[in-house]
């Protein structure tokens, strides 16, 4: 992405807001581009594993913190063990830290996870988790 496509107006649900993005709230000068799509994808990702409420704000602040970070060992147990390191990368605070939308979907995850995240599920706004028995 390039500067002439970066947004400087910021308006959203709170926790799915990147921290540029939460930055922009405040600060006029501040900008941000697509990586900031990445956080509020990861985000939306916490929230299927079942992190609602309360929960998916304790989620999301720990991986936005990385991995050292405390959290409730009940709330990381929503989360598959092989999802967790993309979404720390994901929700990273650093936005050259984060992978492009492209890189995110190419992740092996995606193909066994058990998450749909087809261009149709994402289209109507929504991802699907098939839980297996």
């Amino acid at each position: 992405w390039s500067s002439d496509q970066l947004a400087s107006s910021a308006a959203g649900t709170r926790l799915y807001l990147s921290p540029e993005q939460r930055d922009a709230l405040t600060n006029p000068d501040a900008r941000y581009g697509l990586p900031s799509d990445v956080f509020g994808a990861a985000s939306l990702i916490l929230e299927c594993c079942g992190g609602t409420g309360q929960a998916h704000e304790q989620l999301i602040r720990h991986f936005e913190a990385g991995p050292s970070s405390p959290v409730e060992e009940r709330l990381m147990a929503k989360v598959p063990i092989a999802l967790r390191p993309l979404l720390y990368s994901m929700a990273s605070p650093v936005e050259a830290y984060r992978p492009t939308a492209a890189q995110a979907l190419q992740h092996a995850v995606f193909g066994d996870s058990g998450i749909d995240v087809s261009m149709e599920a994402l289209s109507k706004g929504f991802c699907v988790v098939r839980m297996e028995a």
